[in-house]
């Protein structure tokens, strides 16, 4: 699904135009991954995997 949504919105050529674009679609093409695995380890549907992500930048925030 996340990687139809890159193709239909066009995202790829669009990241890889700007400055530093090839480690910027990395790191979300990485971020994906993480979310999926999460998803499928876990075995959590869409809401849960969001509250997931949402708890990682939280505490990603909080110990910077």
């Amino acid at each position: 699904m996340f990687q139809l949504m890159l193709i239909e919105r066009n995202i790829k050529p669009r990241l890889i135009a700007l400055t530093d674009g090839e480690r910027k679609l990395t790191n979300i093409l990485h971020l994906a991954e993480l979310i999926h695995n999460n998803l499928t380890q876990e075995n959590l549907g869409m809401s849960a995997a969001i509250k997931w992500f949402s708890e990682q930048i939280q505490s990603d925030i909080r110990h910077q």
